[in-house]
């Protein structure tokens, strides 16, 4: 940047120009600068507000699911209690023999049924 020495008749300094030229610039364009940056300051803190408030919405669904989970488990071991106490004086079961295998016909039903043949009458 050229800064250029300016001197205002009567022997003043050049640091009186820029006190003035900055006091003009601050008048015409400080009040408008201002106000952006107030909106800009007010905008992040809404958005960080917001951004807060997702943040413990999402803490807050964290812990109810680990409550459940929590709960699951317990139930889990208590069915797993209750499971072992009735199969107490139990048999062990008998192993299923192998089953062959059975073809399972997984294609959809026609849309149209079949034709069925006349009856011959003799």
């Amino acid at each position: 940047m050229n800064m250029v020495q300016t001197t205002i008749p009567g022997g003043g300094h050049d640091a009186l120009l820029e006190e003035a030229v900055g006091a003009a610039i601050e008048a015409e364009f400080g009040g408008q600068a201002e106000a952006e940056n107030r909106r800009f300051v007010e905008t992040m803190l809404a958005d960080l507000a917001a951004a807060d408030n997702a943040v413990a919405a999402h803490e807050a669904e964290i812990a109810r699911r680990q409550t459940e989970i929590a709960f699951l488990k317990t139930r889990c071991t208590a069915l797993e209690a209750s499971l072992d106490a009735m199969s107490v004086g139990m048999e062990p079961s008998k192993p299923v023999p192998d089953a062959e295998p059975v073809a399972l016909d997984l294609d959809p039903a026609p849309s149209v049924p079949p034709r069925i043949p006349p009856r011959r009458v003799a």
